[in-house]
């Protein structure tokens, strides 16, 4: 009956809009609406950005990928509001235009984002060849009056490089250099002033156009936690410092989480023994935290049992549905996925600021 039902509305929304199709210009949709308050409106008709190919294989692991697009979107609402902007995917950073930005600088690539190829860098823990450090650009346009009003610019830096070298004996390996965190903030810095001297000679942005740019530090691909943002700035003119952004990603159980939020870590474990006590096969519970300011915003949860039928996946989640109002932290995000067999089977959802817990069935 449950999946008659949602055939029933699916066919009625498309109905729906197959009757809007055909209507007078003023029903047209001109925008896409926020699914929660405070969401920004997508600007339509849709246009993606040719430059985002680059995203997966510049980017680090999916983990980032996702996070620094929500961050920056985030981030921007503090310079543009939602209330006043829309927003769409960059249009005015393309595909070649990013791909010159990411290259090394030369003589023929002034523009080059990177160092020079073949030419020792101080890493600040030794010298090393050839290191990407910028590896992407994310860019976000917001529209008044369908005219782009505003930018904001993630710039994606990493601080670990590899180079090829030789051992005493000759033999080949892969040498692993970690930049230092104080070499890689001055050097996101002069990277951001330089990508705000480029934007400002494009002829969609010009010299009055607010930008507000992000640093992002990467994890690599195999990193289990996203990168964070460090550092950002708000330019209305050419010339702007650069303020601390205090994030950090945290595994939960974990020393570190020990240290920043003994509290919810303590109910953490509890409501993870109270599963394991539950069912008879293993249970994995993991979590990942993030903290502004050392104040723990959001929590992810990953649930993985190991149901053999039905019922039983609706007790586990059950359970976790009443067990999880023991996180007394109301000020963060709550996101749990549960997953029987590697599939997901529930998400259950609390928004911050309040103690209500939203389950959806996906079964």
């Amino acid at each position: 009956m449950k999946y008659k039902q949602i055939m029933i509305a699916g066919l009625g929304a498309l109905l729906v809009l197959s009757g809007c199709k055909g209507s007078s210009d003023d029903t047209k949709i001109t925008d896409a609406k926020g699914i929660e308050a405070g969401d920004y409106d997508i600007q339509l008709p849709f246009e993606s950005s040719d430059s985002r190919v680059n995203h997966r294989k510049t980017s680090g692991s999916m983990n980032d990928v996702y996070e620094i697009g929500a961050g920056l979107m985030s981030r921007s609402k503090d310079h543009f509001s939602p209330d006043s902007y829309l927003v769409q995917e960059g249009q005015v950073l393309t595909y070649s235009k990013t791909k010159n930005l990411l290259a090394s600088q030369s003589e023929d690539n002034s523009n080059g984002l990177n160092p020079k190829k073949d030419e020792a860098f101080d890493t600040g823990n030794g010298m090393g060849k050839n290191p990407a450090i910028v590896t992407d650009i994310y860019e976000l346009d917001f529209i008044k009056n369908k005219e782009i009003k505003g930018l904001s610019v993630a710039l994606v830096l990493q601080d670990t490089f590899s180079e090829d070298a030789k051992t005493e004996a000759g033999v080949p390996y892969q040498k692993k250099t970690k930049m230092d965190s104080k070499k890689l903030r001055l050097y996101g810095e002069e990277a951001g002033r330089k990508l705000i001297s480029y934007l400002r000679k494009q002829p969609q942005v010009g010299d009055d156009m607010p930008i507000y740019i992000a640093l992002f530090l990467a994890n690599s691909s195999d990193e289990t936690l996203p990168g964070s943002y460090f550092a950002d700035a708000y330019f209305t003119s050419r010339s702007k410092e650069f303020s601390d952004i205090d994030e950090e990603w945290v595994m939960f159980p974990s020393s570190r989480a020990e240290e920043l939020d003994s509290a919810t870590l303590a109910q953490f474990k509890n409501i993870s023994k109270s599963i394991e006590d539950f069912l008879p096969e293993d249970v994995g519970f993991i979590g990942q935290g993030r903290f502004n300011d050392k104040k723990l915003d959001e929590l992810r949860i990953t649930v993985s049992i190991q149901a053999k039928d039905h019922v039983e996946c609706v007790a586990v989640i059950q359970r976790l549905n009443a067990l999880l109002n023991d996180l007394s932290n109301q000020d963060m995000v709550l996101k749990v996925d549960v997953q029987s067999n590697r599939e997901t089977i529930a998400v259950l959802n609390r928004k911050e600021g309040t103690s209500k817990i939203t389950v959806t069935m996906l079964i």
